[in-house]
């Protein structure tokens, strides 16, 4: 994925945690950033242990600077 988040002064933010949650079972799985993060801040996993089913995947990004916090939603189907 390639999803650039900013700042309130328009710095790009790296995400601080990738959360993918089963849909079905609603089991949560935190991924580890540094697996999932290459150099140019593009964010990728292997899903293809994952069961059949639909996931959620939570970003969250936070500038402790300026008091600010954001999540972002995206939704894959692996069946």
């Amino acid at each position: 994925m390639e999803y650039d988040v900013l700042n309130r002064k328009c710095e790009k933010l790296l995400p601080i945690s990738i959360i993918v949650r089963n849909n079905k079972t609603l089991n949560d799985t935190t991924l580890n950033i540094e697996e999932c993060l290459d150099e140019k801040g593009m964010i990728s996993f292997d899903a293809t242990n994952f069961d059949e089913n639909v996931y959620s995947v939570y970003l969250g990004y936070e500038d402790t600077n300026d008091n600010y916090l954001a999540q972002v939603l995206f939704m894959f189907d692996n069946r």
